[in-house]
């Protein structure tokens, strides 16, 4: 919980202002005013990231210069279309953000890199589960996560059910809660995908850690030969040419084949075969000709029910 991590983290966050872009709900009669924001209280203003685009993103801005927050509280893929959005039309806040929480989905490379660089803060990572039996939390001097055993016994195994205690081993988390005293959850399966660390690090605690969590079993794609590829580090670490294309998804139904919906710029300036052309160029070179890809061109893509973007579906 918040005090839990502010306590560990030592970030004192109590008294903070903030912005939350968690996929919050709204009342009807602001939507009907096309308004898509409002102050919980005098330390929270909510962002809705369901009507969250292009055109809205100016009015975004706008009410976040006036709450002046301290510090930001998003789902990582949020976010980063927001902070997209405020680089496309060169806006820099006013106000200093002194730090960031991403948690409830995969934090990607390139996000943390983004922010940073955009917010110039620290990001921190929570991972968690509604289910409570486990949390990971960065700490200021560390990108990785770390896992405190007074919440539960969180293991990294291998398809066979051994412990994946190599450096830079990849494996499943699988958590043992200490907290549900109702309904414990034993060696429960996330389906999350970590990678683990051995390395000590100064001024951390010796706690397991990870060095990320790759994503969840459907944040891979299978490619003709069977193989499991994770996709957002395959996208993100990869020097894709995003420009004339505002959001992207991924779907895949059968082995070796995805379809990729784009919904293009406003401002789009190349024709959609020439934005073709050059996916199928950078997808071949990327996945080796292993992965058929077919390209749809859609008006939008929605969120999900909790306010979520999914990169793959």
């Amino acid at each position: 919980n918040t005090r839990f991590y502010v306590e560990v983290a030592g970030e004192d966050i109590k008294t903070s202002r903030n912005i939350r872009l968690h996929g919050d709900s709204f009342p009807d009669e602001l939507l009907d005013q096309g308004v898509y924001w409002y102050k919980r209280d005098d330390r929270t203003l909510v962002l809705s990231t369901y009507h969250l685009n292009e055109e809205t993103s100016l009015s975004y801005y706008k009410e976040i210069e006036k709450f002046r927050p301290d510090y930001i509280h998003a789902y990582p893929s949020a976010l980063s279309l927001l902070t997209k959005y405020f680089r496309a039309q060169n806006l820099k806040l006013s106000t200093s953000i002194s730090k960031i929480f991403c948690d409830c989905e995969t934090l990607l490379p390139f996000q943390r890199l983004d922010f940073e660089s955009y917010y110039r803060c620290k990001v921190y990572n929570v991972y968690g589960h509604t289910e409570g039996s486990t949390l990971g939390i960065t700490f200021p001097n560390s990108d990785n996560l770390f896992f405190p055993p007074v919440v539960g016994l969180m293991e990294l195994l291998r398809p066979d059910g051994s412990v994946a205690d190599g450096d830079g081993e990849r494996g499943e988390i699988v958590v043992t809660g200490f907290n549900n005293r109702v309904f414990p959850f034993v060696r429960y399966h996330t389906g999350d995908i970590g990678i683990n660390l051995n390395s000590v690090e100064p001024d951390t605690p010796n706690w397991t850690k990870i060095e990320t969590v790759q994503g969840r079993m459907q944040d891979f794609v299978v490619d003709s030969e069977g193989q499991l590829i994770a996709i957002g580090p395959a996208l993100f670490d990869y020097n894709f040419d995003w420009s004339d294309i505002d959001r992207f998804q991924l779907t895949q139904s059968n082995v070796g084949h995805l379809v990729i919906k784009l919904v293009c710029s406003k401002k789009t300036i190349s024709s959609k075969n020439l934005i073709s052309s050059r996916l199928n160029v950078v997808f071949n070179e990327l996945f080796s000709g292993s992965i058929e890809l077919d390209i749809e061109f859609v008006s939008e893509l929605e969120f999900t029910s909790v306010g979520k973007f999914r990169y793959l579906d």
